[in-house]
């Protein structure tokens, strides 16, 4: 279950959902979708490490960001690395089903 949470990353503040570790997030931010390690103090997240695109046609939705999840859940890292990285962008590209 992704939990929603709002995450502060320098000086903003972003929607994002925790994952079921509960060291990483999912948001979105100009449609790209970022994965990010978090940290937490006081139910307050913040960034802990630079941020990884991975889709660049995301929507800020719950049910966009749990199927998000669930897709890259299911790819190996092989395939993220081989298949879905997208040169243009500098950045993975997990398409929509």
């Amino acid at each position: 279950m992704l939990t929603p949470i709002k995450i502060r990353i320098n000086a903003s503040v972003y929607d994002g959902f925790l994952l079921p570790d509960s060291a990483h997030a999912l948001y979105v931010s100009e449609e790209f979708a970022f994965l990010i390690a978090v940290t937490s103090a006081n139910n307050q997240y913040t960034q802990l490490r630079e941020a990884f695109v991975v889709s660049i046609e995301a929507e800020e939705d719950a049910e966009f960001i749990a199927d998000l999840y669930r897709r890259l859940t299911e790819v190996s890292a092989y395939t993220l690395l081989t298949r879905y990285y997208d040169e243009e962008f500098d950045a993975f590209n997990i398409p929509s089903e």
